[in-house]
């Protein structure tokens, strides 16, 4: 879906959940979209809600998947970071004071979606830095929130033979990292556990023009102790190890300013050595190892639920990246 430029005047109500209820009960500030007219960029600067978790992914030279996600806090709570209904949308521009911002239509975060919003964003210009944000508004207040701003820019066009820099890794185990997992023999220093992995930090100051998250992003089987609350074999455990992956200070840092690529494996997908049988174990569950990897991450256009994980992009002239899916349609290991 290409930007639109109209500016959206009036915003509906969200309907909170007995749960949201609940928390305007104890006195929580609960972000959400109220009746109101959109914000003139003659206001004063917009306060900046750390709640507000962004992602940019599937770089090309037109266009983007930016991904906000709506958290009650900005630091986790007993290892999760509970979600909020919500509405919201997203700004892009080209200049970091959105002097005039083009945006997108209100999308409605809920627990349907894991209180994500993401939008294709397309009709770019290649090679053209790029700046977004996600607008809300603190219900009762009239005032609009925004989230961080991050920033991209796209790719060159196939003709063009500009150099393209990017950086891969695979194998982000976090229960070993803050030493969840047992034995403990490799946890991290007290700072590091504070700011998440150091690799993040290093992409960053590289500055390449995306990242390639290449797999076993996180370990639904992880501790090695089956019966660990953090071992995943629910939908919900499943949720939970990507809000830990993405609450890392060092990991939002990165996202503001490098999209990325994400392929799953087999520990981001089910357990280790999987197929898409319950031979091995029945949990996490096929079905579940597919759609929280589709829900958690920019990959896959909402819109079209055709959209396939597996894909390429064209980094200009001289570089073409394919992303494969290896779990989705996976044989069964044990044929005959």
């Amino acid at each position: 879906t290409s930007l639109n430029k109209k500016k959206y005047k009036r915003l509906s109500y969200s309907k909170l959940d007995q749960s949201m209820s609940k928390l305007l009960a104890w006195g929580l500030v609960i972000l959400i979209l109220a009746d109101c007219h959109a914000p003139s960029t003659e206001q004063a600067p917009l306060k900046v809600d750390n709640r507000l978790l962004l992602a940019a992914g599937e770089l090309s030279h037109q266009s983007i998947i930016l991904q906000c996600r709506f958290n009650q806090t900005d630091t986790l709570v007993d290892l999760d970071l509970a979600g909020i209904s919500a509405q919201g949308y997203f700004e892009i521009a080209t200049d970091s004071v959105f002097k005039e911002p083009l945006q997108t239509e209100i999308l409605d975060a809920t627990s349907n979606n894991d209180y994500i919003i993401r939008k294709l964003i397309s009709g770019l210009k290649p090679a053209q830095k790029y700046y977004y944000r996600t607008i809300a508004l603190v219900q009762g207040t009239g005032d609009y929130l925004s989230s961080h701003t991050g920033s991209f820019t796209t790719l060159p066009e196939p003709a063009n033979s500009s150099s393209v820099s990017f950086i891969t890794s695979t194998g982000f185990n976090y229960e070993k990292f803050y030493g969840i997992d047992k034995p403990a023999t490799e946890v991290a220093s007290e700072q590091d556990q504070l700011l998440g992995f150091e690799a993040f930090e290093a992409v960053n100051n590289l500055k390449p023009d995306f990242f390639v998250a290449n797999g076993d992003v996180v370990y639904y089987d992880k501790p090695g102790n089956e019966d660990s609350e953090y071992y995943a074999k629910t939908k919900t455990q499943m949720q939970a190890k990507w809000h830990r992956y993405f609450a890392m200070p060092r990991n939002r840092d990165m996202m503001l300013k490098v999209p990325v690529f994400y392929q799953k494996d087999d520990h981001d997908y089910r357990f280790n050595d999987c197929d898409t049988t319950d031979q091995k174990k029945e949990l996490p569950t096929h079905q579940d190892g597919m759609a929280v990897f589709r829900e958690e991450l920019p990959v896959v256009d909402l819109e079209d639920p055709d959209d396939k994980t597996y894909r390429t992009v064209r980094a200009g002239k001289l570089l073409q990246v394919w992303f494969v899916e290896g779990r989705d349609y996976r044989s069964p290991n044990l044929m005959e």
